[in-house]
């Protein structure tokens, strides 16, 4: 009977972690109202989901309020420049819509391919940030090549990343009422914690210790 109530019990164990993402995901959604603040509210969330992983996580709201004002910086530089190609791209594919000749089917296989390497970099490139010590130009060079040097694992990812947006579109209403309701619980850091566990075997596998973070692992 006592194993039941014990804190090393899994079940304890797994509503404990359960309820850090929720309370993760109402803080995502806090920092990044404002849009620009969505870079460094990502990067602070990402940077708590590896801890969590690494089963070293400590006081939560304190860690991630801390990493947020670390990473504010970089984060909105990297938040405003993936915001400028998301808009770019938008643009051109309203135009492409209105075109239809031989060019326009040439332009639009190319801007999908910008398109699926834009969503390998934004997989990679917040955790990269959570991760490291590094310029930006340094990280979204390190995106795009650990993007495609583990391409398995960025397919793993990215599935992970769009499968609610896909089943909003696919479900009925029902569906989509309690999927809304689930995602704005738990959504955003749940996608995150699952994401971590690939990507932190690709960190520290190729990363060298001097350049991690004193306080993640």
């Amino acid at each position: 009977m006592n194993k039941i109530f014990d804190p090393e019990n899994k079940f304890f164990a797994f509503m404990g972690k359960l309820g850090d993402l929720v309370l993760l995901n109402f803080l995502f959604i806090i920092f990044s109202l404002p849009i620009i603040s969505l870079g460094p509210a990502l990067s602070a969330m990402y940077y708590v989901t590896f801890k969590m992983v690494d089963n070293t996580e400590g006081y939560l709201s304190s860690t991630f309020l801390r990493e947020f004002k670390n990473n504010f910086k970089k984060g909105v530089i990297i938040n405003l420049c993936l915001m400028a190609v998301f808009i770019f791209i938008m643009m051109d594919f309203n135009i492409l819509r209105t075109l239809n000749n031989s060019m326009s089917k040439v332009f639009t296989v190319i801007l999908i391919t910008i398109t699926i390497l834009y969503l390998m970099v934004y997989i990679y490139i917040y955790p990269l940030l959570a991760f490291f010590e590094q310029d930006v130009k340094v990280m979204f060079t390190n995106a795009i090549l650990l993007s495609i040097k583990h391409l398995p694992t960025t397919i793993i990812c990215l599935l992970i990343s769009v499968s609610p947006f896909i089943l909003f579109f696919l479900g009925n209403l029902r569906i989509l009422a309690y999927g809304t309701t689930i995602f704005i619980i738990l959504g955003f850091s749940g996608i995150t914690y699952l994401n971590s566990i690939f990507l932190i075997r690709i960190f520290k596998k190729y990363i060298p210790k001097s350049e991690e973070k004193e306080e993640l692992i």
